[in-house]
């Protein structure tokens, strides 16, 4: 029997509340290299860093859905948002 739009929403629901809970834990690394950054003297953007992510996962991840285009954006967000976040995790415990 094929399933129904209903399960097939909650399966969708279901992985989009998984991304979000991986994305929470990748948030509570971020603010461990924030502290190392600071402790270290580090800048907060390394841009080679960023490019070198955005590059591996768009060739590792490619596919017919998800397009280089679309993971470099993606990707580009997430750290966009990690950089906004160690900048405040910084400038917090000064």
């Amino acid at each position: 029997m094929a399933e129904d739009l209903a399960q097939l929403r909650q399966q969708i629901d279901d992985l989009d509340d998984q991304v979000l809970t991986i994305l929470a834990k990748r948030f509570e690394v971020v603010k461990r290299v924030a502290a190392y950054k600071k402790e270290h003297k580090l800048p907060v953007v390394q841009e080679d860093r960023m490019a070198g992510v955005v590059t591996r996962l768009a060739t590792v991840h490619k596919s017919a859905e998800m397009t280089p285009e679309f993971i470099s954006k993606l990707y580009r967000l997430i750290m966009n948002q990690a950089v906004t976040a160690e900048n405040s995790w910084v400038d917090e415990s000064n």
